[in-house]
């Protein structure tokens, strides 16, 4: 991470959500695809491909849209911040040799985020748009079953 926002700072903790970074004026969001049946229900966010360009993505649980993080997210585009998305298929792939893939540069509209719920606590919705479409290979990895069906 600290490579992309060229920093010595360890940025370690952001690959456990998401996070603001001022240096390089960055919004990255990590995703586990596939959420392990055993986490909580506040934890496990509804994080989805809608199609190869739409994924739909949750915040942590708790926050609102006065959030100071979501209020950086919500006024990305004015201040020139960059939404980068990162996913892996899920946490058992947390080994150095499945590591998150980059799927692209984010976007969103006025009416593509909104207050809910997860697990019962508050949460914000965005639905984004990719800049560019996710590869076939990538996509169809992620949104396989472990076993190889369409999850």
């Amino acid at each position: 991470m600290s490579v992309l926002v060229n920093s010595p700072k360890d940025y370690t903790s952001v690959l456990f959500g998401y996070r603001y970074l001022e240096e390089g004026n960055v919004f990255p969001i990590f995703v586990n695809y596939v959420k392990s049946p055993t986490i909580s229900l506040s934890t496990r966010y509804e994080d989805q491909f809608i199609d190869s360009r739409t994924f739909s993505w949750v915040s942590k649980s708790n926050v609102t849209l006065e959030n100071p993080q979501i209020q950086k997210l919500l006024h990305a585009e004015e201040n020139g911040t960059k939404i980068m998305l990162f996913v892996r298929k899920s946490d058992r792939e947390r080994d150095e040799r499945k590591q998150s893939y980059f799927l692209g540069y984010l976007h969103f509209g006025p009416k593509d985020y909104w207050e809910g719920k997860t697990g019962g606590y508050p949460a914000v919705y965005f639905r984004f748009k990719l800049e560019d479409e996710v590869r076939a290979d990538i996509y169809d990895y992620l949104c396989s079953s472990f076993d190889g069906s369409k999850a």
